[in-house]
């Protein structure tokens, strides 16, 4: 509880959460150090209705910097179009 308390200090934000999640979600999230990506993962978990089976795939293969990636990868692409588009221009 302790743990809990101290990564997730505003209660605002969870408490919606926590109507939609088990205890065992909010345990399994504790493990991952990144903030932003525990509460992706919380919130992916809510609105996907992830099962504890799900949420520890996806923590375990690193799908939060997987997507992270993808969309770092495309936000390059789409400079680089622009760039061009506008160096054609």
């Amino acid at each position: 509880m302790r743990q809990f308390y101290l990564t997730f200090p505003d209660f605002q934000i969870v408490r919606t959460l926590c109507a939609q999640l088990t205890w065992s979600h909010f345990k399994r999230v504790l493990s991952v150090t990144n903030e932003k990506a525990q509460m992706y993962y919380l919130q992916e978990a809510a609105a996907q209705t992830w099962s504890i089976r799900t949420l520890d795939r996806n923590i375990s293969t690193l799908y939060f910097n997987k997507i992270l990636h993808l969309v770092i990868k495309s936000w390059r692409n789409f400079c680089s179009a622009l760039k061009n588009w506008l160096v054609v221009v």
